[in-house]
């Protein structure tokens, strides 16, 4: 096609594609509610406490049965991380963990570094976390620790160890954390 034919024809293809082109980028750009999958921690609101057994690195197990007592708080998004030190509780890396949440899971992390005796240490804490049920949540945490001045013949140069377990909801949760897990009954 020649002429003011073929402008028609080209225009109206034109606007076509334009058309198709803009629909599509407002369908892809629309802006979507809050679902079980989204980005927030509700379901995990509350505390969860509980003692799990600990995996070491090394291939030589300690004879003794080694534990961890483990508490996880949720306030909002921001959770704590607390264990037993010496028959009471103390806050693990205070205001440092943060945790990533879809629906009923979470990836809770710190990591920080300081100096002691040894030199500088720089050391990781990850929890990853799914609810089972309104009561139980699973868990498996580990521990890594980079004592950067210490030389690698050192034992203690660079270790970790993990539990694996369940951790259970404290009575002292509010109501509205149980209706939080609503979408898994």
């Amino acid at each position: 096609m020649e002429g003011p034919q073929a402008r028609r024809y080209f225009d109206v293809n034109s606007a076509v594609g334009y058309a198709i082109l803009l629909m599509c980028g407002c369908a892809t750009g629309a802006p979507r509610g809050a679902s079980s999958t989204s980005g927030s921690c509700s379901a995990l609101q509350g505390s969860w406490e509980g003692t799990l057994p600990i995996y070491r690195e090394e291939a030589k197990q300690s004879a003794t049965r080694e534990e961890v007592t483990l508490r996880l708080a949720f306030a909002g998004d921001q959770p704590k991380v607390f264990l037993v030190d010496r028959g009471s509780w103390m806050e693990a890396k205070p205001g440092k963990f943060v945790a990533r949440c879809l629906g009923p899971s979470a990836v809770v992390d710190a990591i920080d570094s300081a100096s002691d005796s040894d030199g500088t240490w720089v050391e990781t804490w990850v929890l990853a976390v799914t609810v089972r049920d309104a009561q139980e949540l699973a868990v498996r945490w580990t521990r890594m620790v980079n004592n950067v001045d210490l030389p690698l013949t050192n034992p203690s140069s660079k270790f970790s160890y993990q539990a694996v377990g369940t951790l259970q909801r404290k009575a002292t949760a509010d109501a509205s954390a149980a209706r939080g897990l609503a979408f898994l009954e």
